[in-house]
C-alpha cells in the first residue's frame, strides 16, 4: 500500500463511526464505500 492509503483508511473509518453516531447513515455509507474500495475487501462491512 502506498503511504497515502495508510493514512486515509483510518480517517475514513473514524468518519464513518462519527456519522453513524450522529445518525447520518447516507454519509456513513459513502465513507464505508470509499473504505471498501481503498482496502479492497468485504471484511470492512462489519463496521
Amino acid at each position: 500500500m502506498p503511504f497515502g492509503y495508510n493514512r486515509k483508511a483510518p480517517y475514513l473509518l473514524m468518519m464513518a463511526n462519527r456519522y453513524s453516531h450522529a445518525k447520518q447513515m447516507k454519509r456513513k455509507r459513502k465513507m464505508l464505500k470509499q473504505l471498501k474500495t481503498l482496502v479492497g475487501g468485504p471484511d470492512v462491512s462489519r463496521y
